[in-house]
C-alpha cells in the first residue's frame, strides 16, 4: 500500500475520541474468552488494542498498523499500562499473511484510509 499519509501517533492520539467512543462501543458488543488471540488491524495508537489485550487476560493481542509513528506511540500506550499480553508491529493492510491464527480480527475506523483498496479486501 502506498502510505499517502505522514501519521503522528501524538497528534492522532490525542483527537482520536470519536473513534475510540465508538471503538469502545464495539469491543463491549463482543462476546470475549478469556484466552482468545486477537488481531487488531489498523491499531492506530493502541488505545483500542490496549482495551482489547485486558479483555483477554490469558490471551494474546498484535497490534498493527502501517504508521511507525503510529506503532512508537502504542508501545509507549501499552508500557504505561502495564499490560503484557499484546504486540505491535508495523505492518499494513496488504502485507498480512497471517492464516488462521486468530480467533478474533478487530478493526476501527481503518478501511476509509486504505488507498489501494484491493489491497486492503484481499
Amino acid at each position: 500500500m502506498k502510505n499517502k499519509f505522514n501519521w503522528n501517533g501524538e497528534a492522532y492520539a490525542a483527537a482520536n475520541s470519536i473513534q475510540s467512543s465508538v471503538g469502545e462501543y464495539l469491543i463491549d458488543m463482543i462476546r470475549f474468552s478469556p484466552n482468545m488471540c486477537v488481531l487488531d488491524a489498523g491499531c492506530g495508537s493502541g488505545n483500542l488494542t490496549v482495551l482489547l489485550a485486558k479483555k483477554v487476560p490469558y490471551g494474546y493481542i498484535l497490534g498493527i498498523d502501517s504508521s511507525e509513528s503510529m506503532i512508537k506511540k502504542a508501545k509507549e500506550s501499552m508500557a504505561a499500562k502495564g499490560v503484557s499480553n499484546l504486540e505491535f508491529r508495523k505492518c499494513g493492510i496488504n502485507e498480512i499473511e497471517f492464516e488462521e491464527q486468530f480467533d478474533l480480527i478487530f478493526s476501527n475506523s481503518v478501511l476509509h484510509w486504505v488507498v489501494e483498496t484491493e489491497d486492503g479486501l484481499s
